[in-house]
């Protein structure tokens, strides 16, 4: 088993991971999933959510399992003991470009919104500086604070669903079906649709040695996942219950439209203050992979975290500078998110083999 690297002061209750995974899952993508779900797959979208979100609580099995089979809780050593030092250390800098790319993608996308609905003319570039120096803050507090504000995100997200059961009386339950009229291959292409607005979870592998006693930790991981799994499900069947099928491929953000019906005595334009609210709920999307990246940096080239974050925050905000205003800010997108499969669902299960094969291999040989 694992040992952990990081002192029990600067440790979290393993409740906490509650609230990381679901917070890091729930972003941006939550505005816009469905419609690319039922390009995919039509009404069949919550059938590819559910085989996603079961594939998501098979690799935090798998996490925790490579843990427990590691002499080590840090991942970037973890893959150094495997591969060898050159290797380890390039699949370490490959994890580093990821996370980092994971912030940015929510820069971007949350920036297109805030265009969209509330502000044309809002600098793109100044509101990613502010946002990323909030960020930079809140990590000088420790990773203690940034668990914080996923807690205080998961308040927010949950208290905005609300707004489902409000549309529930404009809703139709024919719009739901047709039903179970796709091929497996079909549907697999909705599976990968569906996984890719679950990512986030994998932030798991630099945080373990963060959590006190952190194999009891699962259940709250798995807990955390389907929590995820099953909100996703909602929004999906309310969505397609109110819209046809033509109106959601056509609408860029399904759930935000829906919030736009929402009509209460003292609001008179509800999507203005859930857009404005869901800035709260993607910091964390923004500052935990922006932290993970950062620690993992510092392990790399063995310099001051606070150093690494200042790095990689600049280097987002450049980046964020090509992508705000341009078409290729897609294909970028796409080859993150395929990426991320490489990452997460291929790498991880190959580490987690090659540990259990390298421990039977020891103990044959002693």
């Amino acid at each position: 088993m694992s040992s952990s690297s990081v002192k029990e002061k600067f440790q979290l209750s393993p409740f906490f991971v509650l609230f990381l995974i679901n917070a890091n899952q729930t972003g941006v993508g939550a505005l816009s999933f469905q419609a690319n779900l039922v390009r995919s797959v039509n009404n069949d979208g919550w059938i590819a959510i559910l085989i996603a979100g079961l594939s998501v609580n098979l690799m935090i099995f798998l996490i925790y399992f490579m843990f427990r089979q590691s002499p080590t809780s840090e991942f970037s050593e973890i893959t150094q003991f495997v591969l060898g030092k050159w290797l380890g250390q390039f699949f370490n800098v490959l994890y580093i470009l990821y996370f980092s790319s994971l912030s940015l993608i929510v820069l971007v996308h949350y920036m297109d919104v805030v265009h969209v609905w509330l502000f044309k003319d809002i600098p793109g570039l100044l509101f990613a500086g502010v946002l990323l120096l909030l960020v930079y803050y809140i990590h000088t507090g420790g990773f203690r604070t940034v668990a914080g504000w996923a807690f205080f995100s998961i308040v927010l997200t949950y208290w905005l669903t609300f707004v489902c059961f409000y549309v529930m009386k404009y809703s139709h339950i024919r719009l739901m079906f047709p039903m179970f009229d796709h091929s497996m291959s079909e549907m697999l292409v909705g599976v990968k649709d569906a996984s890719m607005t679950m990512f986030g979870f994998e932030t798991l592998l630099v945080y373990y040695p963060f959590i006190k006693k952190a194999q009891t930790s699962q259940k709250y991981a798995q807990i955390s996942a389907a929590a995820t799994t099953v909100l996703s499900m909602f929004l999906f069947l309310i969505s397609i219950a109110y819209y046809s099928s033509a109106q959601i491929k056509l609408t860029k953000w399904p759930t935000l439209t829906l919030t736009s019906i929402v009509k209460l005595p003292f609001i008179q334009r509800f999507e203005f203050i859930e857009i404005s609210m869901w800035l709260l709920i993607i910091i964390p999307n923004v500052a935990i992979p922006l932290w993970a990246a950062s620690r993992m940096a510092k392990q790399v080239f063995h310099t001051k975290q606070s150093i690494t974050l200042l790095v990689l925050s600049v280097i987002v905000l450049t980046m964020f500078t090509f992508f705000i205003d341009a078409t290729s800010f897609e294909t970028f997108n796409e080859w993150i998110e395929y990426s991320g499969f490489v990452l997460i669902y291929g790498f991880i299960t190959l580490l987690a083999i090659a540990l259990l094969l390298k421990k039977r291999l020891v103990k044959k040989r002693a």
